[in-house]
């Protein structure tokens, strides 16, 4: 909503075609944009987060802000790509659609890619799995696999912060990579060439 509001080109990138028009509708309602639009992806399928950042890489002058916000619980499921799909959804899907996506924001720094992660990542169980990446079902518990999920999430951030600030910064360019917590707002950056302001 406070992109839209700022006269920004916002893509509601979604699985359900009809839940994203409604949000678009309400977007638009509210703000007033015409800049609203939706893309189709479903992050439980590898084929079709490529198919995405294709269209976005091929059809966008240029792209400001990529916001990783997708985040799934539930039962026991395994994707068409053999993985768990809390994992899959939650992080695997995020950390290759970023890098897909990595070269348009690199083109349009100063940029900012945002991973919303939770409190989880912390609590006990949150120990990355890579004994059994794809996960067994014996293995599986909902909440610890979360948790897993958004820790990773947290480890990617910090380690593409580090990456992209070293490229970057010999161009005088900058490229923030930042995580908050949807419950106590907290942002992670490592790079003193970078800021990013939570509210």
């Amino acid at each position: 909503m406070d992109f839209a509001q700022r006269g920004a080109r916002v893509i509601l990138a979604c699985r359900d075609e009809e839940k994203a028009k409604d949000a678009a509708r309400d977007i638009i309602t509210e703000t007033g944009s015409n800049q609203v639009v939706v893309r189709i992806v479903d992050l439980a399928s590898f084929e079709s987060v490529r198919a995405f950042a294709k269209l976005i890489n091929e059809t966008e002058e240029r792209l400001d802000i990529l916001v990783n916000n997708a985040g799934l619980g539930g039962p026991y499921r395994v994707t068409e790509d053999g993985y768990e799909s809390i994992f899959q959804v939650n992080y695997l899907s995020h950390f290759l659609l970023t890098l897909l996506l990595v070269e348009k924001l690199k083109k349009s720094a100063p940029s900012r890619i945002v991973n919303v992660s939770s409190i989880a990542h912390n609590a006990k169980g949150a120990a990355l799995q890579l004994d059994d990446f794809k996960l067994s079902k014996d293995k599986f518990d909902a909440l610890v696999r979360y948790t897993q999920s958004k820790l990773a999430q947290v480890v990617f951030t910090r380690e593409l912060s580090k990456r992209l600030e070293g490229e970057l910064s010999k161009h005088l360019q900058s490229i923030a990579v930042v995580m908050f917590d949807e419950v106590y707002v907290k942002c992670l950056t490592d790079s003193k060439h970078l800021s990013f302001h939570c509210r």
